[in-house]
């Protein structure tokens, strides 16, 4: 999951990891 870490490190991949999450 290191590669969803740094992706989280955005605003807009966060939101879209939270949905993953």
């Amino acid at each position: 999951m290191s590669m969803m870490s740094i992706r989280a490190a955005t605003p807009r991949d966060r939101e879209a990891i939270r949905l993953v999450e």
